[in-house]
C-alpha cells in the first residue's frame, strides 16, 4: 500500500499548480495536493485544513456534503454545478449496496431545492460543467476530470478516483500559477 500511496501522491503532485484530490467511493477526501489544501485554507474554516499528500485520517471530509454545505456560497454557479454532481451521484449510488453511500446522497438530496428531488428526464447529463468559484474578490472557473486506477488489484484502490480541476479560462490559469508561486 505504501507504493500506491506514493503513486497517488505523485498523480496529485503532477497536477500542480491546479487543484486535485483523491476520493473514495463515498466521495470522502482521502488525499489532496498542495493547491487543493491551500484553496481550502483560503475559506478560513479550521475544519477544512488538510495536510497535502498524506492519507487523511477518518472521519474524512466528504466532498459531496461540502458542496451542499460550506462550498455552496463560494460556487457562483451552484445551481448548475451542484445539480449535475447530484444527479451523477444518484446514478452511481442507485444500484450500489453501500447503504452509507446512498445515505450521503439522500442527505444531499434533502439539502437541495425540492424541484431536484426527481432527476431530470428531459436532458442528458452535460459533458462538461464548470465550477465557478468566488472567494472574496477572487474569481476562478474550473472543469474537472476524474481518473481511476485501471490496473488496481485491491478493492480499495479500485474504488479510489482522483478528481483534478483544470482551468476553464486563461484568467483562472494565470491566478492558479501565481498562487502556486507564492511561498
Amino acid at each position: 500500500m505504501a507504493e500506491m500511496r506514493q503513486a497517488v501522491a505523485l498523480l496529485l503532485r503532477q497536477h500542480e499548480p491546479f487543484l486535485a484530490t483523491a476520493l473514495d467511493r463515498r466521495w470522502d477526501i482521502v488525499m489532496c495536493n498542495g493547491p487543493y489544501s491551500r484553496f481550502l485554507e483560503m475559506l478560513g474554516d479550521e475544519k477544512l485544513r488538510l495536510t497535502p499528500y498524506r492519507v487523511l485520517p477518518a472521519p474524512r471530509l466528504n466532498l459531496l456534503k461540502l458542496l451542499f454545505g460550506p462550498f455552496r456560497p463560494i460556487v457562483a454557479n451552484w445551481d448548475e454545478a451542484a445539480r449535475e454532481v447530484l444527479e451523477r451521484a444518484q446514478r452511481e449510488a442507485a444500484s450500489d449496496r453501500d447503504a452509507m453511500r446512498r445515505q450521503i446522497v439522500e442527505e444531499c438530496v434533502r439539502a437541495a431545492p425540492p424541484s431536484w428531488r426527481a432527476p431530470r428526464s428531459e436532458a442528458p447529463p452535460r459533458l462538461v460543467v464548470t465550477v465557478d468559484l468566488r472567494v472574496g474578490e477572487l474569481r476562478l472557473s474550473f472543469f474537472s476530470a476524474i481518473t481511476t486506477l485501471g490496473t488496481a488489484q485491491d478493492i480499495t484502490l479500485q474504488e479510489l478516483h482522483i478528481e483534478s480541476f483544470h482551468p476553464a479560462d486563461a484568467h483562472t490559469e494565470q491566478v492558479a500559477r501565481a498562487l502556486a508561486a507564492q511561498p
